[in-house]
C-alpha cells in the first residue's frame, strides 16, 4: 500500500481526466454531475491521505492545460479535491453552497441532438461573483495563459468552405 512505500509527494499529470468526481447535490438540472468515475474518486482518496500524512493541503500537485472541460462543476471539484480547507474556511461544505456563490441555472432553447427541433432545458451553467471566484481558484491554482508561456505560435490561414447538403444528409436530420 501507499503508506509502506513512503510516498509523501504525488504530481498528477493531465488533472481534468479526474474530475469526473461524484457530486452530492439538491440541484436537478443538466450540468450537475451525477455518476462518478472511480479514477476521480482515488484521487480523491489520494489527496484526502496527502492531507492526513502531511497534516494540511500537501503533498499533491495536479497539473492539467483544461481545468474546464465540460461543466463549471469542475472547478468545485478541482477545489474540493486540492484544497478543501479554503473552501471550509469560506463557508462552503458543499457543492450546493458552491453553487448559490458561484454560479447561475440559465434556462434556454437547445436545438435537439438529432436535429429536426428545440427543446427549452435548465442547465447550470453561468458564472456570477466571477471575480471571487477566480480568486479562490487561484489561490491554489497556478494560471498561466499564451502571454505567460511565450511559446511561438504558427501563423494560419482560415479558409472557411461552404457546402449544400446532400440528400442523404437532408433525410438524416428529418428523423
Amino acid at each position: 500500500t501507499i503508506d509502506k512505500l513512503g510516498i509523501d509527494l504525488i504530481n498528477v499529470d493531465e488533472t481534468h481526466l479526474f474530475k469526473n468526481l461524484a457530486i452530492n447535490s439538491n440541484m436537478d438540472v443538466l450540468g450537475v454531475t451525477r455518476g462518478g468515475s472511480q479514477r476521480a474518486e482515488n484521487y480523491k482518496m489520494l489527496a484526502e491521505y496527502m492531507r492526513d500524512l502531511h497534516g494540511r493541503s500537501f503533498g499533491i500537485n495536479a497539473f492539467t492545460g483544461t481545468p474546464v472541460a465540460n461543466t463549471i462543476c469542475e472547478l468545485y471539484v478541482h477545489g474540493s479535491v486540492l484544497r478543501p480547507d479554503l473552501f471550509i474556511d469560506q463557508g462552503i461544505h458543499d457543492f450546493d453552497e458552491w453553487a448559490k456563490r458561484f454560479g447561475d441555472v440559465v434556462t434556454a432553447l437547445e436545438p435537439l441532438p438529432e436535429g429536426g427541433g428545440f427543446r427549452v432545458n435548465e442547465r447550470f451553467a453561468r458564472f456570477v461573483n466571477l471575480p471571487e471566484m477566480i480568486k479562490l481558484f487561484r489561490s491554489f491554482a497556478d494560471v498561466k495563459n499564451p502571454n505567460d508561456l511565450n511559446l511561438p505560435v504558427p501563423d494560419v490561414e482560415l479558409i472557411i468552405i461552404s457546402v449544400d447538403q446532400s440528400d442523404f444528409q437532408k433525410e438524416f436530420m428529418t428523423h
